[in-house]
């Protein structure tokens, strides 16, 4: 079981990267809005200054969690957009496929 939960958690680390449907960079922004939670949404310069980010890599990101519908924009007064999490809200990763150590032990056991 030892080594099956060291495998699982290697395994889950790696797939869950590459089987998630966002870039890092989207994953990450989206993760920092998710924590912070926003009531009336974050600027670009907020999250860029904040995240300590290039503009084009902010703004890559934005787009992309804007397009696959994870944020949603508010176009405020002299052009200000403002990015707060969409209705659906939820990010989930994608899953592994493996079953977890805790589930194969009670098979097991």
């Amino acid at each position: 079981m030892a080594d099956y939960r060291w495998a699982y958690f290697l395994a889950s680390r790696v797939l869950s990267q590459s089987m998630d449907e966002l870039t890092r960079w989207a994953r990450e922004l989206l993760s920092h809005v998710e924590r912070t939670r926003p009531k009336e949404g974050l600027t670009r310069r907020e999250l860029r200054e904040t995240l300590q980010w290039p503009d084009r890599r902010t703004r890559e990101a934005l787009e992309e969690l804007v397009e696959l519908e994870f944020l949603e924009v508010n176009k405020g007064a002299n052009n200000r957009y403002s990015f707060h999490l969409a209705a659906s809200g939820t990010s989930s990763r994608a899953t592994t496929g493996l079953l977890h150590p805790d589930e194969l032990e009670t098979i097991w056991v």
